[in-house]
C-alpha cells in the first residue's frame, strides 16, 4: 500500500530523517515508535505531503506521490489525525461532521445546490451515522469546546474518517488519555479498521496500545531505523533496549 525509500529530510543543516525506507500491507497496522526527537512526526509530515523530502520516494499502491501535494494526496486515500486534535471547537458535533462530509463532497466535485440554507439530509444521516460509528451519538448537540481531550480525539478521528481514507495516519492516537479513553478509542480503531478495510500508520509512546493495535513496528532514533518486525521481535532486540532502557551499546 505505502512504499518509502531512502527519505531524507533537512531543516538547513540539521538532518532530521536519514535514509528512511518501509513498506506497509494493505490492511496492516504499522506502528513507529522511538524518542522523543526521533523523527516519526516528521516522517509523518513527509508522507501526507505536509513536508517535502530533500530526497527520496513515497509510492501509495505503486503510484509516485513523491512530488504530489498534501490535499491531492488526500484525495488519494490519506487521513490524518494529530497529536493535539484539530477540530473546529466553535461549532457542535455534528456540525464538526457535516464540514467533513462536505468538505469530501467538494473534492469530488460534487456542489451543494444553490437554494439551501442548510446542509443535505443526505450529508446530516451521514454524519449521525459516523457519529454512532465513533460512539459520539449522545454529544452530536454538544460545542466542541467542552468535549474532554479523549472526546476530542474521538470527533477527529470521525471528521478523518468522514473523507473515507485508504490509508489513517494517526500521531499519537492516544497521547494525554486517561486510561479508560485510551481503551475505549483503541477498541474504536480496531472496529474501524476491520470494518473499513484501513491501513494504519500510527506513531505512539503507550507500549501496550502499540502491541494491542499493530500487526509490525518501526522503532527509530536520530532519523535513522533500528529495527522492524513483530512486537515481540522488536521487544528481543539489544539495540531497541538500549535505546529504551539507557544500557550502553557495546561497539568492539
Amino acid at each position: 500500500m505505502i512504499e518509502c525509500r531512502e527519505i531524507y529530510k533537512n531543516y538547513g543543516a540539521i538532518k532530521v530523517l536519514k535514509g528512511i525506507s518501509l513498506t506497509i500491507g494493505k490492511g496492516e497496522t504499522f506502528a513507529i515508535i522511538g524518542p522523543n526527537g526521533a523523527g516519526k512526526t516528521t516522517l509523518f509530515k513527509v508522507i501526507t505531503g505536509e513536508s517535502r523530502a530533500n530526497s527520496g520516494s513515497i509510492r501509495l499502491e505503486g503510484e509516485d506521490i513523491t512530488n504530489v501535494s498534501a490535499s491531492a494526496r488526500v484525495t488519494r486515500g490519506f487521513g490524518r489525525t494529530f497529536q493535539v486534535a484539530r477540530i473546529l471547537a466553535g461549532n457542535t458535533v455534528l456540525e464538526n461532521l457535516i464540514i467533513a462530509i462536505e468538505a469530501r463532497q467538494r473534492n469530488q466535485g460534487v456542489k451543494p445546490s444553490w437554494w439551501r440554507l442548510g446542509p443535505a439530509p443526505d450529508v446530516v444521516d451521514e454524519a449521525r451515522v459516523l457519529a454512532r460509528r465513533i460512539a459520539m451519538a449522545d454529544k452530536l448537540g454538544l460545542s466542541a469546546s467542552f468535549l474532554s481531550h479523549g472526546d476530542r480525539k474521538r470527533l477527529e478521528m470521525g471528521m478523518t474518517l468522514a473523507l473515507k481514507p485508504r490509508v489513517l495516519m494517526m500521531d499519537e492516537p492516544t497521547a494525554g488519555m486517561s486510561p479508560s479513553d485510551r481503551h475505549d478509542i483503541v477498541n474504536v480503531i480496531k472496529r474501524l479498521r476491520d470494518e473499513e478495510g484501513l491501513t494504519i500508520m500510527l506513531t505512539e509512546h503507550d507500549m501496550d496500545v502499540v502491541s494491542d493495535l499493530s500487526d509490525r513496528v518501526m522503532v527509530m532514533n536520530y532519523g535513522e531505523t533500528v529495527a522492524t518486525g513483530s512486537m515481540e521481535e522488536i521487544r528481543a532486540n539489544t539495540a531497541v533496549r538500549e535505546i529504551y532502557l539507557g544500557e550502553e551499546a557495546d561497539h568492539a
